[in-house]
C-alpha cells in the first residue's frame, strides 16, 4: 500500500511523544501515513518553517495557532488546531536571595495567592525566563501576578528549552519551566548549574528530586505516555476525536530533597516535609 508522506515539525518536548510513538510503533504506517519528523531548535523556528511551507503540520504551544490566526506578533496565517497532544504543568524557581526576601520557609506553597503576594512584596523588578512569548507560561504569569494588585513588575526573556541551563548560569532570577522531555534529558546539567548559582528548583516530576531538584511534584510519567499512545492509536484506527475524553492525571507524587535544601542553606518547615511522598536525606 502506498503511503502519504507528511512533514511534521516538533520541538523535543514531552508533548511531541504521541507523534514519535505513532511513527516508531507503526501506528501511522498502519493508516497509510509516512511521518517525516523534523526536530526544530525553538518555537519560532518551527513556526517560520510551517509558514514557509517546508512543513505541513507542526507540534505547537496551544496559544500559537490562535496568535497566528489573529496576527499577534506581526505574522498572520490561518492555522487549524487538530489535536491536543498533552495537558502539562509549569513551575517557577527563584534565587535564594529572593526566596529569603519572600520569607519562603514560612509560606504555604499550596496557597498560590499567598506566594504571589510574598513575591510582589519582596520588591524589585524580576527577570523571568519563558520558553516563548506567546504561551500559556506567559498567560499564567500575568494571570497569577497581575491579579495581586500593584507589584514590582517583571521582565520576560525568551529562553528556548535547550538553553535553560545557560540562562540559570547567566543570572536569571527565576525560571518558568514547562514539563518537557528536552529539559528532562538535561536535568542533571540544569540542576548542577542551579545549585552552583544557589537557585532553588521546583521540578515537574517527583523523580527529579532524586537528581538534585529541591522539590519535585508531578504526575506519573509512564501512565501519561501509555494514555497518550493509546489515544493516538485509537485515532489512527478511526476513532472520532470528539468522542475521546479529555483526562487529567489522577496520580501525583511529591518529593523533597533535604540534601539540596541544606546545600542551599534552606530550612523547610517540618509540616511541609511531612506531606512529601518521598524525602531524600
Amino acid at each position: 500500500m502506498s503511503q502519504v508522506a507528511l512533514d511534521i515539525g516538533f520541538v523535543p518536548l514531552l508533548d511531541a511523544a504521541p507523534l514519535v510513538i505513532a511513527r516508531e510503533l507503526g501506528f501511522a504506517a498502519e493508516e497509510g501515513l509516512e511521518l517525516r519528523l523534523h526536530r526544530e531548535p525553538s518555537w519560532s523556528a518551527l513556526r517560520d518553517r510551517l509558514l514557509w511551507g517546508s512543513l505541513q503540520a507542526a507540534h505547537m504551544l496551544a496559544p500559537m495557532p490562535v496568535a497566528l490566526t489573529a496576527g499577534i506578533g506581526g505574522v498572520r496565517a490561518a492555522v487549524d488546531a487538530l489535536l491536543v497532544l498533552s495537558v502539562n504543568g509549569d513551575m517557577i524557581g527563584v534565587r535564594p536571595e529572593l526566596a529569603a526576601r519572600m520569607g519562603a520557609s514560612e509560606l504555604d506553597f499550596l496557597d498560590a495567592s499567598a506566594v504571589g503576594r510574598a513575591l510582589v512584596a519582596a520588591g524589585g523588578a524580576l527577570r523571568i525566563g519563558v520558553p516563548f512569548p506567546v504561551s500559556m507560561h506567559v498567560e499564567l504569569l500575568h494571570y497569577w501576578l497581575g491579579g495581586l494588585g500593584e507589584g514590582p513588575g517583571f521582565e520576560l526573556r525568551t529562553v528556548p528549552p535547550p538553553r535553560m541551563a545557560e540562562a540559570v548560569a547567566s543570572g536569571a532570577e527565576a525560571l518558568l519551566v514547562g514539563a518537557n522531555a528536552r529539559l528532562f534529558s538535561y536535568r542533571r546539567e540544569l540542576l548542577e548549574r542551579a545549585l552552583a548559582t544557589r537557585l532553588p528548583t521546583v521540578c515537574e516530576w517527583g523523580s527529579m528530586a532524586r537528581d538534585g531538584c529541591l522539590l519535585g511534584y508531578g504526575p506519573d510519567r509512564e501512565a501519561l505516555y501509555r494514555n497518550a499512545a493509546t489515544k493516538l492509536a485509537r485515532l489512527f484506527r478511526g476513532a472520532v476525536p470528539a468522542d475521546l475524553p479529555i483526562e487529567q492525571p489522577a496520580l501525583f507524587t511529591f518529593a523533597v530533597n533535604l540534601r539540596t535544601a541544606r546545600t542551599l542553606g534552606l530550612e523547610l518547615p517540618p509540616a511541609f516535609v511531612a506531606r512529601a511522598d518521598e524525602v531524600i536525606e
